[in-house]
């Protein structure tokens, strides 16, 4: 058997040797080709182990990152998040333009809420997270659908090295990035020009959103994000509350964001 496993990017390219002979060193795997570049590695193994105790094995290691998913993955499509990602969709349908002849990347995808609502009405759509329990459910409904023009990376933005694309959508993930400025400078480098980013996330709170859990960022100021995005040479067509998300007796405002990026 074989399988390709995404390894932890902060250590990979500096400890490949290291991750390759943890990696041999567990029964039942026989060959193994750490690649840094990718920071994956492809393993082979018999029946004598599985995939689930290799990986196991890589997290309490420090070798791959946990999938900080994994409990939620199942039973993540609730009504709300539908209600809410279907608020989005419907926002940016109206406000941005979508046919048959683009392609578009959905950064942060989860379980598809949202990138797969395109589907239909591009050519090609390439979803991208770094939970391979939310890939798990999102490759189940493309198989259930049989849907052809989809591609699902298990990864970040940055592990995205295809053809320039015309959209690149994220919702409700930003927050979870830690570097915002090095994921706008790769979003540029990927849309084509005249292209567009389009951010939905939550309006800078005060952390009791994800409480106990810490993320990157209590949501954004509206006006430092344009800014931001400014300076890295895309212009703000749409900037706008569009919806809110009610949770601890309280109302978390959602915000929209569609930056052009220069047609010249």
């Amino acid at each position: 058997m074989k399988a390709k496993i995404k390894l932890n990017k902060s250590n990979c390219c500096s400890l490949s040797n290291p991750a390759q002979k943890a990696i041999m060193n567990i029964p039942g795997v026989y060959g193994v080709t750490v690649n840094s570049f990718e920071n994956t590695a492809e393993v082979e193994f018999t029946s004598e182990t599985n995939l689930a105790v290799i990986k196991q094995l890589l997290i309490e290691q420090n070798i791959m990152e946990a999938d900080k998913f994994k409990e939620k993955a199942q039973n993540w499509d609730s009504p709300k998040k539908i209600e809410m990602a279907n608020k989005f969709v419907q926002f940016i349908q109206k406000n941005s333009l979508f046919n048959k002849e683009l392609d578009i990347i959905e950064a942060g995808c989860g379980t598809g809420l949202v990138g797969l609502n395109f589907v239909n009405h591009v050519n090609q759509v390439t979803m991208i997270d770094n939970s391979p329990s939310m890939l798990m459910v999102l490759e189940e409904k493309l198989f259930e659908q049989n849907l052809m023009n989809v591609t699902v990376i298990e990864g970040t933005i940055d592990d995205y090295i295809g053809n320039q694309v015309d959209k690149i959508i994220i919702f409700m993930a930003l927050h979870h990035i830690n570097n915002i400025d090095s994921f706008i400078d790769k979003c540029y480098e990927t849309i084509r020009p005249g292209g567009e980013l389009i951010i939905g996330d939550l309006l800078e709170e005060d952390g009791s959103f994800h409480y106990p859990e810490q993320v990157a960022h209590n949501g954004f100021n509206l006006n430092d994000l344009n800014q931001n995005l400014n300076s890295k040479e895309f212009k703000i067509l749409k900037s706008e509350i569009f919806s809110s998300i009610s949770k601890n007796n309280r109302e978390y405002p959602q915000f929209v964001i569609i930056a052009q990026k220069n047609k010249a």
